[in-house]
């Protein structure tokens, strides 16, 4: 992973994005349940002062300070400006449907998606399901959403393919409005 000169500044949705992203990824690596993570970020709603800037590209040295961390470490800096209900949402909701939404990433991707880098299929695991369960999120907004994660914490030029797969795959979860888009320009 590529350590970023731009300073990412997500809020609400994109935020709830971004920690979702973390918990997914902690659940390959881990193998922990859903709700178990879930639970684990709770905790951390009241914020740590773990800062998601000062770790952006070491995943594993964020989820060992994650082991580390106690009751006295949080604070409100962590969690802030993150639309708690839509992390909940996207961090219950997507592990029980990663196996239907790895299947339509995969019909479009090179590679089998249980090969990908853990960040980025994390990325395209939430994009996927913006794209198939949340129409009233626009395909552009969840592509550019995922492009930017993959931007600042995946690997060098990982953001193109994650751009791609989401772009072909809302060709056909999105036919209607993409079409409808076009018909506008």
């Amino acid at each position: 992973m590529q350590g970023k000169a731009n300073k990412r500044v997500p809020t609400g949705r994109s935020k709830a994005r971004e920690l979702a992203m973390w918990a997914l990824y902690q659940q390959q690596i881990t193998g922990m349940d859903q709700r178990d993570i879930y639970n684990q970020f709770l905790l951390d709603t009241s914020g740590s002062r773990l800062n998601l800037d000062l770790i952006a590209g070491v995943v594993t040295e964020y989820i060992e300070e994650m082991e580390k961390a106690s009751l006295e470490d949080f604070d409100a800096r962590y969690f802030s400006g993150a639309d708690p209900k839509y992390f909940k949402e996207l961090v219950l909701n997507i592990p029980p449907l990663a196996e239907e939404l790895e299947a339509i990433l995969a019909a479009f991707s090179d590679r089998p998606i249980i090969q990908l880098d853990p960040v980025e299929r994390s990325i395209l695991l939430v994009g996927a399901y913006e794209l198939r369960d949340r129409p009233d999120i626009p395909y552009r907004v969840v592509i550019n959403e995922a492009v930017e994660l993959a931007k600042f914490y995946g690997a060098e030029d990982g953001h193109r393919f994650v751009n791609a797969l989401l772009d072909k795959a809302s060709g056909e979860l999105r036919q209607v409005e993409r079409k409808a888009r076009q018909n506008k320009t």
